[in-house]
């Protein structure tokens, strides 16, 4: 009984495994010595069912059965009894167990995230989908992870990125991948190996990642294209009907994220002040194939909760959507169903196609109110980058702004070079000189 085992021998048991009080605790047992017992039985019956290969006899009269290792790849192990053989197998499931694989330790470190709401899930589904797209199926995937280094990790981060033909911006996503993993693992003792400073060293030649060339007329709209829209919008009742054309032509006038449109409240507006509070996240769904939509309290990003200062024509928009949905909470509703984000740029492709112009996203129109705002040359660039939720202008003029094929830029031109085009054509060109004949030129 507990009773006659001592204090030590009762702290060392449960120090070997804490999953052994879970176990007494669900089986009730005062019994410490016979239960421990009983439980590391249990725990090799179950490593015997991990193995999923059979076992038979040769004509020599040994028992053979081939076991899968770290690798995926299966050897062949044998023994001169089948209870021989089976505790090698134990044995082995057993090391496998003590010994992670990259494969064991993300699906920890999902979970572990998951229960302490570290992070959001639409997150967590975007993290295993890259997961799958570069490590799945690897032959990194399965291996022991204590053992992986930098002789391993560096070509295969070479040979992925060279084969997915990878961005710069889709290996940041691999690296974070990365270095949240290993990070997780040598918190938990998995691995003594350090991925801050394997990266601190480790660096990629630019040359390496694949280049996108984007075109400014495929990331915004034009004047023209934007007049095309809000014509076709206006142009009948029935447009001016619709819940999600008016959330398009809000936008313009707002640049906000989708999710930030899509959670909209009458309550944000006050005044011409906009007050941006929230945003919709979306995931994978346990109960049914595709996502589940979330309103988060929050907005993306330290800046993304801001009050920004909007036109008086977004005003009436937003009066004309009062008067089609007269007591929703929420800005776009039909009812008790709220539009999801997704809803709005799908509209926009296919006002896209009724008016004929490149097919864009909402998104699109986010590019397009942030280079509005910087041509306008009113606002200064911390009152833009407050307009769009951005914490540093670098972001906003790398990748929201764009030129818009104004023929300004030309007459700008003319005028900076026209004095210079003047002096040029008043000179008055000299008359050929003949080469005089019979004459030695020195060379100076």
């Amino acid at each position: 009984m507990m009773s006659t085992t001592t204090e030590n021998e009762t702290l060392e048991l449960l120090q070997s495994d804490p999953n052994f009080l879970k176990y007494l605790a669900e089986h009730g047992s005062m019994f410490l010595k016979g239960s421990h017992k009983e439980y590391e039985m249990e725990k090799d019956r179950k490593y015997l069912e991990m193995h999923n290969r059979s076992i038979w006899q040769g004509k020599d009269g040994d028992f053979y059965t081939k076991v899968k290792g770290s690798d995926g790849k299966y050897r062949l192990h044998h023994a001169t009894t089948r209870e021989a053989l089976e505790k090698r197998i134990i044995a082995h499931y057993k090391q496998m167990a003590e010994r992670p694989t990259i494969r064991d330790v993300f699906e920890e470190w999902i979970k572990e995230r998951i229960t302490y709401g570290e992070v959001e899930l639409g997150t967590i589904d975007k993290t295993r989908s890259e997961f799958e797209r570069f490590i799945g199926g690897t032959s990194l995937e399965n291996k022991d992870i204590q053992y992986v280094n930098e002789d391993i990790l560096i070509p295969f981060i070479k040979s992925t990125i060279h084969d997915h033909q990878l961005t710069a911006k889709a290996w940041s996503s691999l690296k974070g991948i990365l270095i949240g993993l290993f990070g997780f693992a040598k918190e938990k003792k998995y691995t003594s190996f350090s991925i801050s400073s394997f990266f601190g060293d480790f660096h990629l030649p630019k040359t390496i990642f694949r280049k996108v060339i984007v075109k400014d007329e495929e990331q915004i709209f034009t004047d023209d294209e934007i007049r095309k829209i809000a014509d076709w919008i206006t142009s009948s009742p029935a447009n001016l009907s619709s819940l999600s054309n008016l959330g398009i032509l809000l936008d313009f006038y707002t640049g906000l994220r989708a999710g930030e449109l899509a959670t909209l409240k009458f309550t944000d507006f006050v005044g011409n002040e906009l007050h941006v509070r929230r945003t919709e996240t979306r995931h994978k769904s346990e109960d049914h194939d595709g996502y589940d939509y979330i309103v988060r309290e929050h907005t993306k990003g330290k800046a993304g909760y801001r009050r920004i200062a909007i036109p008086d024509e977004a005003l009436e928009i937003v009066k004309r959507i009062r008067l089609l949905n007269p007591n929703g909470e929420y800005l776009f509703m039909y009812g008790d169903h709220r539009l999801i984000g997704d809803a709005f740029s799908k509209k926009l492709f296919r006002i896209c196609k009724y008016v004929g112009i490149p097919k864009r996203s909402l998104h699109k129109i986010r590019k397009t109110y942030a280079t509005i705002l910087w041509d306008a040359g009113l606002l200064t660039e911390k009152a833009i980058i407050k307009q769009m939720g951005h914490v540093d202008a670098q972001v906003t003029r790398e990748h929201y702004y764009y030129h818009r094929g104004s023929e300004d830029n030309v007459d700008k031109i003319n005028s900076i070079f026209k004095p210079m085009v003047n002096q040029v054509t008043q000179v008055t060109p000299n008359k050929t000189r003949s080469k005089p004949k019979n004459r030695d030129f020195e060379t100076r």
